[in-house]
This record gives C-alpha cells, sequence and structure tokens, in this order.
C-alpha cells in the first residue's frame, strides 16, 4: 500500500470520526449544550471523509503519479468548510452576557486536521 493511499484511509477515518465529536458547544451562564457534528453541519465533511474511504479501497494509483487529485480537492473543500463553519461561529459572539455563546468544538479542529492529512495523501507522489 502506497504512503499516498495510507494517508488518505488515516485521513477520511479522521473525517468520519469527527462527526461523532462536538462541533458547537452553545452555553447559557451556567448551562452547556453540546451539539455533535452528526446532529447537524457536520454530516457534509463525515459523507466526504466516506466518499475518499471508498476511494482510497478502490484507487490503486500509478507510479511515477499523483496519487489522487480527486481526494486532494475533496479535503481542501472539508477543511474550508470547517474553518468558514468556526468562523462564523466566532463572529456570531453575543454582545449582552446573558445571551447564547457559542463556540467550536473539537470535532471542527480534527476536520481540519483530517482534512490536510487528506489533501497531502492524495498529492503524494506514489513511488511503488
Amino acid at each position: 500500500m502506497t504512503r499516498g493511499r495510507k494517508f488518505t484511509m488515516a485521513g477520511a477515518i479522521g473525517l468520519i470520526a469527527a462527526a461523532l465529536l462536538p462541533w458547537i458547544t452553545l452555553g447559557f451562564s451556567n448551562e452547556t449544550n453540546v451539539t455533535l457534528g452528526f446532529e447537524g453541519i457536520g454530516r457534509i465533511p463525515a459523507a466526504i471523509g466516506l466518499l475518499l474511504l471508498l476511494d482510497a479501497i478502490v484507487r490503486k494509483g500509478r507510479p511515477g503519479k499523483r496519487y489522487s487529485p480527486f481526494s486532494a480537492l475533496l479535503a481542501v473543500f472539508a477543511v474550508a468548510f470547517a474553518f468558514l463553519n468556526g468562523v462564523l461561529i466566532l463572529m456570531g459572539e453575543p454582545i449582552d452576557p446573558g445571551e447564547i455563546q457559542s463556540q467550536p468544538g473539537i470535532g471542527q479542529l480534527l476536520t481540519i486536521i483530517a482534512g490536510i492529512v487528506v489533501l497531502i495523501g492524495g498529492l503524494e507522489v506514489d513511488r511503488e
């Protein structure tokens, strides 16, 4: 198995796992609610992770060529999606302390990291 394929598979599993982790933490002054990615917007990167995993299982790669530009493109989309979603959450900071406060969760961070791993794997040159 090539290095690009290993990176892509590991990153794809990370994208799927990130959907099971908290994506948004909402809270009032003494109460905290956590929204898991799979309950909401995290389904999109999870679906991308599933596509990438299937692609890595099926694709063999060719020696001397990039492993998978398709995987790299999907990884860029997943990273951009999680990053922009996190920025939108941070921009929604309340002015009044009594309002609902929101913060990005660990699921978004893991999505960004896993997407970067897939991007590296997709751009890796096959040597076998």
